[in-house]
């Protein structure tokens, strides 16, 4: 008799416990909402470009130094797309050896020749005391003629492949590869050492996406900033009105 009335006894408790739990009380269909409204506001959910400005807000502003640092070498450039430099962000800081010797296998390899040193190029960019230059591109990979004494720059391949190239220990290296979307327009050296390339990337269609890679030769280091702006500044038109005409390169329409 005392087994059925435990068995009783029992079934009584789970029977209450599952009516207690067979509806949410208030306060937690108050969590089910908030946690329903957590995976509607989900970073997963939004669009690819909402998603990728999220994930980017995550990086940290430039700090006062940085500013100090880069805005006064960058300014023309920043100047002509109304860019304030205090609102990019610092995406990416990479160890990279400026000094060593190429990678002969690679397919982006580039023979250091006799043609390679000279600081009579037009289409490249020259550290301050003519030892290292930046080639951008626009002339290998691109076409660039010269007719009648003067040169006309008619396009770009589906790629820019920009070179560090060092004089003094005879090096060609690939520093940074772009695709169709990206294009990086201007170098400026701000010292021997250290030089900056700015460029735009269009994969993020609701914004103008502009960039600026810092390089440290003496260091070793490679740092990568991002500035999101509104339409109106826009972007690919340094490189023809400002870049190129300062080298006397005309743009072909």
């Amino acid at each position: 008799m005392r087994k059925v009335v435990n068995i009783l006894f029992l079934i009584v408790i789970i029977a209450d416990s599952c009516g207690g739990h067979g509806q949410p009380t208030t306060s937690q269909a108050d969590s089910l909402n908030i946690r329903q409204e957590q995976i509607d506001n989900d970073p997963l959910r939004l669009s690819e470009e909402q998603e990728k400005q999220s994930e980017r807000e995550f990086y940290p502003l430039v700090s006062a130094a940085e500013v100090a640092m880069i805005a006064p070498v960058i300014k023309k450039w920043a100047d002509f797309y109304g860019i304030d430099f205090a609102q990019a962000r610092l995406v990416s800081k990479d160890s990279v050896c400026f000094n060593c010797s190429p990678d002969m296998t690679s397919i982006y390899y580039r023979e250091f020749t006799k043609k390679c040193d000279t600081d009579k190029r037009i289409d490249v960019d020259y550290s301050p005391d003519k030892q290292r230059y930046v080639d951008l591109g626009i002339s290998v990979g691109t076409y660039y003629n010269e007719e009648d004494k003067k040169y006309y720059f008619i396009g770009w391949d589906d790629c820019q492949e920009i070179y560090l190239i060092d004089r003094k220990q005879k090096h060609q290296n690939l520093i940074i590869w772009l695709g169709v979307s990206s294009l990086a327009e201007a170098v400026f050296w701000k010292s021997n050492d250290v030089f900056m390339v700015v460029g735009y990337d269009k994969n993020y269609s609701d914004e103008n996406l502009h960039f600026v890679y810092v390089f440290d030769i003496k260091n070793n280091i490679q740092y990568r900033y991002e500035i999101s702006t509104d339409a109106k500044n826009g972007y690919d038109r340094y490189m023809d009105e400002v870049y190129l005409k300062e080298k006397n390169i005309f743009v072909s329409n």
